[in-house]
C-alpha cells in the first residue's frame, strides 16, 4: 500500500494539474496510487472521467469497468448498474455491458428495467445477424414478463422457421393468452389456431381457442374444428365436452344435449354440463327437453346426492309453466327417493288437482289413492277419491282405497318421519333410566333407536358409554368407529381421530375395520360422504355452528377420562388459478444480514465513513441486539444507539459535490435527532390566505404548482407531528396533481412492479456517478410507489431527491417546486421542514431571487443558527445589498 503522505501528495499535484488543464498530467499522478492500491474505485473513477474529458472513450470504459467489477464483487449491484450505465452513455452498442446490466437488474429484482435491458440486446444481436443467439434473451424477457404478447410471437415465428416446433407450439399459446387477457380475441384465436396447427389435440390450447370464440360471438371456426377432432379421437372426453359447450353457444342445444350425454356415458361425474343445458332449454320455454335432458341424470344426482339441484330446475319450470305436470311427477319421484314425505304429498296433491281439471278421472284416482295410502285420514282426499270414481265408473259400485287388495296399493310410499317430540323424549327417558342404573332397559331402547336412524350420533354416544361401562371393548370400539364416520359426514375431522384413536385402545383387532371405513359405515346404515362432496360442502357458508354434538361428547365421555371438546374446524375453500402464468413479476429479494455487514465493511475500507455509520444505524433499526455491530460503530469512532427504532425512511447521507458551490451540501432527509430547539418548531408570520409571507414564488415558476396548494390552507411550519409512515391526513391526490402529472408519463406498472427501495437505492446511485437524467426517473418512480401506497415520508424523501437534482441540473424553478410539495406534506418532521427550507433558499439564490432567498435562511437561522452554512449564506447576500429580516447577522 502507498504511504498516506505520499498518497496525499499525488493527489495534490493531480488536482493541481487538473486545475490547469493539465489533463494527461493529472492523470499520471492518478495512476501512481494505483499501481500501489489498484482497487481505489474513487480514483479509478476519477482516472475514467479524466479520459472521457480527452475523449478517449476506450480507455475511459476500461477504467470504468474495473470499478463497475469492483462494485459487483462486493455485492453493491445498483453502485455497479449505475457505473455501467455510465459506459454505456459513451459506448451503447456495447453487447457485453448490455447483458451485464440486463443480468445486474434481475439480480436486484428490477424487473422492468431487466426487461428493457434484455430486449436491448436481442435486439442488438438480431442486427449483426446472431438471430439464434438473440433467442436466449427474448425467452428472458418472456420469463419476466409472459403478458407480453409481442416477445411470445415474434419467439414462436423464430422457433418455427428454427424447426422447433414445440416450443413454437408454447409460445403461439402463451401469446394468446397474453392477447385474450388484455381483451384481444380475434388476434388471440389467431394464435391458439397456429398452435393447434402443430397439436391439434392440445386440450388447453383448445378450450382457450374455443373461449375466444365465444367471447368473439362466433363460435363456428370451434365448432368445425371439434367436430373433426372428435372424429379422430372418439374416447377424447375433454373434447367431446368442449364440442357440447360449443353448441350450447352457438344456439343449437338439441345438439348439446346429445354430445353431453355420449360424455356422461363416458365418465358420470361429468353431468354438470347437463344442468345447465337443461336451464339453458328451460329458458327458452322448451320444458319437455329440459325435463328429459335431466331425466338421463336423475339417478347418478341421487347417488352423488346432488338431488336438490335437480328439483330447482324442475321448480324453476313451475315458476314459468305451473301446470307443466311432467315435471310435477319428477320432482315427485325425486321426493319419494331422498325420504322427503311433506314435498311428495305436496307433488302428487298438485299432480291429482290438475288431472281433475283436465277431467282425467283414471290419472287422478292413481295419484288420490297414492295420497291416501301415505295418508288415509284425510277428508279432503277422500272426498275427491270419491267424486272421482263415481266420474270414472259410474256403474261399478265404490270401492275405497282402505278396502283394495294389498297387492295393487302402489309404490311404497316414503314414511312419515317422527316428530321430533317423540324423539326428544326417548333420549330423555333414555338418559333418566341410565341416571338411576337401568342400563339394560336403556340399551333396549337405544338398539331400537339405533335400527330406526342408524345415523343418530345422540343415540351412537349414549351407546358408547353405556358399552364402556360395562367393559364391553369390542362393541365400544364398533361404536367408536360410527361415531368416526359421522364426525368426518360433519366435517370434524378432529373427533373423527379422536374416536379412531380410541377405537385402537379399546380393541387393536379393528385396525382394519379403519382402513375400509367407509364400508364398515356402510353396513351398519351410514353413507360416508365422497372427498369431492366434502370439499364442495365445505364451501358452502355456514350460518349457525351445531355444538349439540360436542356437548354429547363431554356428558358421556365415561368417568375418569379427560374431556376433549370437538369444536369443529371451519373448511377453507380453494381457488383454482386459471392463468398459465403469474401477474406480477418477481419483486427485489430481501438482503440478509450477512450481505449488509459486508457493504458496511466495504465502505468503511473505502473511507466513506458516513455512508458506514448510515447503513450500521439502519441494521441496528432492525436487528439492535447483534453482537457484531458494536464492533464496527467502534471502528468508526461511534457509541451503538441506545433507543433504536423501527425505521421509517432510510438514512441516505449525499456526498458534497466538487465546483457546484450553489448546491453544496444538499441533504437527503431522514429521521435524524436534532437539537430539542427544533422540535418547537413553530409557524411565523404569515399571509391573509395562510401562505408564508415571504415565500411567494413569482406566478410564472408556479403555473403548475397553484393546483397542488389551493388545497392547503394552514400554514406550512406548525409544530410537527411524531414521524410515522401512517398515511392519516396524507392527501397524496391533490397534493401532486400537476407533479405526479409528469410522473404519470411513465408507465405505472414500471413502477408498481418494482419496490420503492430499488427505485430510490438506483436513483441515489446514478446521482452519485453524475447521471441525473437517469436518477431523476428513479427517484420520479419511487414517488410514484409512495404515492400509490400513501406513504409520506418515502414522499418527502423523494421531494427532497428531485429538488437536488433539479439544483444540479441548474433547473430552480423544478427544485422550488419539489420543496413546497415536500413541505405540504402533514407528517414531516422539523429536520426535513429545515432541509426543504434551505434548498428553497439556494433555488431562490440561482435563480436571481435574493431576497427571498435570505428570508428563506433568515427562518432557518431563527431556529438553528448552527445549522449548515446558513450564516454564510446569509452574510454573502447581505455582502450584496439585499435586506435584512429581524433575525441578527453573525458577527
Amino acid at each position: 500500500m502507498v504511504a498516506a503522505d505520499s498518497k496525499a501528495k499525488f493527489l495534490h499535484d493531480a488536482e493541481r494539474y487538473v486545475l490547469h488543464g493539465k489533463v494527461q498530467q493529472a492523470i499520471g499522478e492518478y495512476l501512481k496510487i494505483i499501481r500501489f492500491d489498484p482497487n481505489d474505485v474513487l480514483i479509478l473513477n476519477t482516472i475514467g472521467d479524466l479520459y472521457l474529458r480527452q475523449g478517449n472513450r476506450t480507455e475511459a470504459n476500461r477504467y470504468f469497468s474495473q470499478v463497475a467489477d469492483t462494485y459487483v464483487r462486493n455485492n453493491f449491484f445498483l453502485k455497479a448498474i449505475a457505473v455501467y450505465k455510465k459506459i454505456l452513455s459513451a459506448d451503447p452498442n456495447n453487447l457485453e455491458i448490455n447483458g451485464t446490466m440486463a443480468s445486474l437488474y434481475a439480480k436486484q429484482g428490477l424487473s422492468i428495467d431487466a426487461r428493457n435491458q434484455y430486449l436491448r440486446v436481442a435486439g442488438l444481436l438480431e442486427k449483426e445477424g446472431q438471430a439464434r443467439e438473440s433467442l436466449e434473451f427474448y425467452e428472458k424477457v418472456v420469463e419476466l414478463d409472459p403478458s407480453n404478447s409481442e416477445v411470445q410471437r415474434k419467439l414462436a415465428q423464430m422457433y418455427h422457421l428454427d424447426g422447433s416446433a414445440d416450443k413454437a407450439r408454447i409460445h403461439w399459446a402463451g401469446a394468446a393468452r397474453a392477447l385474450a387477457k388484455a381483451g384481444n380475441s380475434a388476434e388471440a384465436i389467431d394464435c391458439y389456431g397456429r398452435a393447434l396447427e402443430i397439436d391439434p389435440l392440445d386440450t388447453g390450447v383448445m378450450r382457450g381457442f374455443l373461449d375466444c370464440c365465444i367471447k368473439s360471438g362466433n363460435v363456428v371456426p370451434a365448432i368445425e374444428r371439434l367436430t373433426r377432432l372428435v372424429e379422430d379421437a372418439p374416447e377424447n372426453v375433454d373434447l367431446r365436452e368442449m364440442l357440447g359447450q360449443a353448441y350450447l353457444a352457438s344456439a343449437a342445444p338439441d345438439e348439446a344435449v346429445k354430445a353431453f350425454q355420449t360424455v356422461v356415458s363416458i365418465d358420470e361425474t361429468r353431468y354438470e354440463n347437463l344442468l345447465q343445458a337443461a336451464e339453458y332449454l328451460i329458458n327458452r320455454g322448451e320444458f319437455d327437453k329440459a325435463v328429459a335432458s335431466l331425466d338421463s341424470i336423475t339417478p347418478i344426482l341421487i347417488t352423488h346426492r346432488e338431488t336438490e339441484r335437480a328439483a330447482q330446475l324442475y321448480e324453476l319450470i313451475l315458476q314459468h309453466s305451473p301446470d307443466h305436470v311432467l315435471s310435477m311427477v319428477k320432482l315427485a319421484s325425486i321426493h319419494s327417493a331422498t325420504g322427503d314425505r311433506a314435498r311428495y304429498l305436496e307433488m302428487l296433491d298438485g299432480i291429482a288437482d290438475h288431472h281433475i281439471g283436465e277431467k282425467k278421472w283414471i290419472e287422478a284416482i292413481e295419484y288420490l289413492e297414492k295420497i291416501l295410502r301415505s295418508n288415509p285420514e284425510s277428508e279432503k282426499h277422500k272426498k275427491l277419491h270419491r267424486q272421482a270414481y263415481s266420474e270414472a265408473y259410474p256403474d261399478v259400485p265404490y270401492v275405497s282405497p282402505a278396502d283394495q287388495p294389498e297387492s295393487n296399493a302402489g309404490p311404497d310410499l316414503p314414511e312419515a318421519a317422527e316428530p321430533e317430540k317423540e324423539g326428544s323424549s326417548s333420549i330423555v327417558e333414555i338418559d333418566l333410566l341410565m341416571n338411576y342404573g337401568m342400563r339394560e332397559k336403556a340399551l333396549s331402547l337405544l338398539l331400537n333407536l339405533e335400527t330406526c336412524d342408524p345415523t343418530d350420533k345422540e343415540v351412537r354416544v349414549r351407546l358408547l358409554s353405556i358399552y364402556r361401562a360395562e367393559k364391553k371393548t369390542a362393541e365400544a370400539a364398533e361404536q367408536c368407529l360410527l361415531l368416526a364416520a359421522l364426525s368426518r359426514n360433519s366435517r370434524n375431522e378432529e373427533a373423527a381421530q379422536n374416536y379412531l384413536a380410541e377405537a385402537k385402545q379399546l380393541d387393536p383387532d379393528l385396525v382394519e375395520l379403519e382402513r375400509d371405513l367407509e364400508a364398515f359405515a356402510r353396513r351398519h346404515g351410514i353413507e360416508m360422504d365422497s372427498p369431492a362432496e366434502a370439499a364442495g360442502q365445505a364451501t358452502a357458508p355456514e350460518s349457525e355452528v351445531d355444538l349439540s354434538s360436542d356437548l354429547l361428547d363431554i356428558f358421556f365421555s365415561g368417568e375418569g377420562e379427560e374431556l376433549e371438546g370437538d369444536d369443529p374446524a371451519a373448511a377453507e375453500a380453494q381457488e383454482l388459478i386459471a392463468e398459465s402464468y403469474g401477474q406480477e413479476m418477481p419483486s427485489a429479494p430481501v438482503k440478509p444480514m450477512q450481505e449488509q455487514l459486508q457493504e458496511v465493511d466495504f465502505y468503511i475500507r473505502l473511507g466513506f465513513r458516513d455512508e458506514a455509520l448510515a447503513k450500521l444505524n439502519e441494521i441496528a433499526r432492525t436487528c439492535p441486539n447483534d453482537p457484531q455491530l458494536q464492533s464496527r460503530f467502534e471502528k468508526l469512532g461511534e457509541g451503538a444507539p441506545s433507543n433504536v427504532q423501527a425505521p421509517v425512511a432510510a438514512a441516505i447521507v449525499e456526498q458534497e459535490v466538487e465546483n457546484a458551490p450553489d448546491v453544496d451540501g444538499f441533504e437527503i432527509f431522514s429521521d435524524g435527532d436534532i437539537k430539542s430547539t427544533l422540535d418547537q418548531l413553530v409557524e411565523t408570520t404569515t399571509s391573509e390566505g395562510g401562505e408564508l409571507t415571504g415565500f411567494e414564488f413569482p406566478q410564472e415558476e408556479l403555473a403548475k404548482a397553484a393546483e397542488i396548494l389551493e388545497d392547503f390552507q394552514e400554514p406550512v411550519l406548525e409544530t410537527p407531528a411524531p414521524a410515522g409512515n401512517g398515511a392519516a391526513g396524507f392527501a397524496t391526490n391533490e397534493m401532486f396533481a400537476d407533479l405526479m402529472a409528469e410522473v404519470g408519463a411513465l408507465d405505472e406498472k414500471d413502477a408498481t412492479k418494482d419496490s420503492f427501495e430499488d427505485h430510490f437505492s438506483l436513483g441515489t446511485a446514478y446521482r452519485e456517478m453524475e447521471l441525473i437524467e437517469e436518477a431523476i426517473r428513479e427517484f420520479q418512480l419511487a414517488l410514484k410507489v409512495a404515492d400509490l401506497t400513501k406513504d409520506a415520508r418515502k414522499v418527502i424523501q423523494c421531494c427532497g431527491m428531485l429538488s437536488t437534482c433539479y439544483l444540479k441540473k441548474g433547473m430552480p424553478a423544478s427544485a422550488l417546486r419539489w420543496c413546497q410539495t415536500g413541505l405540504n406534506v402533514q407528517d414531516i418532521s422539523s429536520h426535513e421542514a429545515l432541509a426543504l427550507r434551505y434548498d428553497m433558499g439556494v433555488a431562490h439564490s440561482m435563480s436571481g431571487s435574493s431576497e427571498r432567498a435570505l428570508e428563506c435562511f433568515d427562518e432557518i437561522f431563527g431556529l438553528d443558527p448552527s445549522y449548515r452554512d446558513v450564516a454564510q449564506r446569509i452574510d454573502e447576500l447581505k455582502a450584496r445589498g439585499v435586506a435584512g429580516s429581524q433575525f441578527p447577522v453573525p458577527s
